[in-house]
């Protein structure tokens, strides 16, 4: 079984928030989560994607990908699995998490599995 990206950074920064030493070391190894990319600007994220080699990506790129899709996970996957996009592993979080943020502020009305489980913790 398989645990959507969403769901493991939740609880990575739940933890997180309880434990001084995680946040150390997370922050040592550079791990990123997504309320980090969430307190970036639109460029930040954009320059970012195009540092790991999605040099075409912009609002218009992401709006085409964005209607085939129903997650920024699956966007993610499918450019470093199926794509030819070689990011390194310390830095794949980024993809997903850039997706999300830029899917969130860009199309707010295209909910995505991460926007849908955002408003589901909400309700609990």
């Amino acid at each position: 079984m398989s645990i959507l990206f969403i769901a493991m950074n939740r609880m990575l920064e739940e933890h997180a928030a309880k434990d001084e030493k995680l946040r150390r070391t997370l922050k040592r190894n550079g791990k990123c989560t997504l309320s980090h990319g969430r307190s970036l600007p639109d460029e930040t994220l954009v320059e970012k994607l195009h540092s790991l080699g999605l040099d075409e990506f912009d609002r218009d790129w992401l709006d085409g990908f964005s209607k085939k899709l129903p997650s920024a996970q699956a966007l993610a996957t499918a450019m470093t699995d199926h794509g030819g996009l070689e990011v390194p592993e310390d830095q794949e979080d980024w993809v997903w998490i850039s997706f999300v943020c830029l899917w969130e502020r860009w199309f707010p009305d295209r909910l995505n599995f991460e926007m849908i489980d955002d408003l589901m913790q909400e309700g609990y």
